[in-house]
């Protein structure tokens, strides 16, 4: 495969999803009344959060850019799966614009809630808690198969387990915010993944 077609993909599916988050982002704060403050996780993970945010978005951009200076990651994987690599990055594409609709004015950057929160439970929430931390780890596992990146696919695994970490207290806060709502909506639901009842 010419070097030059995952490198452009990369490109097309990073700025597809960096689009997606600003926009729906800045449209939530503009409608909810500003943005929430970032110190409701704590300093350290809020630190922790930023820090690996940036390596996160910046990695795959230096193999856009200079992919010479990520040559050391290179794993030498065929061109269907990176092939494969491109097709999860479009689909998730798919999936995080999806869920992006479905929270609507409710999408935050922290663990909290906003001041008029209200309950998400259509689109990818049907099924899944957490879909954007489900959706953005594949995402990251397409762009380091279509950048043929170990460190990209790390750098995705980290950021998962990460933001994970701070899902007690976003839930925690979610209860405060909706009571017994949240928690039967938590028991029918799984955290990342579907949750699959075996009917007897």
């Amino acid at each position: 495969m010419v070097e030059i077609i995952p490198r452009i993909a990369v490109f097309l599916i990073l700025a597809g999803a960096i689009s997606f988050a600003i926009y729906f982002r800045c449209g939530a704060d503009a409608r909810s009344g500003g943005a929430i403050p970032r110190e409701v996780d704590g300093k350290s993970m809020m630190l922790l959060i930023r820090v690996g945010g940036i390596c996160l978005w910046v990695a795959p951009m230096i193999y856009v850019f200079a992919p010479r200076a990520v040559v050391w990651s290179k794993m030498g994987l065929p061109d269907w799966v990176r092939i494969v690599g491109m097709v999860l990055g479009v689909l998730m594409l798919g999936a995080i614009w999806s869920l992006y609709v479905s929270i609507g004015k409710n999408v935050s950057a922290t663990g909290s809630t906003r001041r008029h929160h209200e309950l998400i439970t259509n689109g990818p929430y049907q099924w899944i808690r957490h879909p954007l931390y489900t959706f953005g780890v594949i995402l990251f596992f397409g762009l380091g198969l279509t950048a043929d990146s170990w460190f990209i696919i790390v750098l995705g695994v980290f950021a998962f387990l990460l933001m994970a970490a701070r899902i007690p207290r976003e839930e925690a806060n979610l209860i405060a915010a909706f009571g017994s709502d949240y928690e039967r909506y938590r028991e029918k639901t799984g955290k990342f993944l579907p949750r699959f009842r075996v009917r007897s």
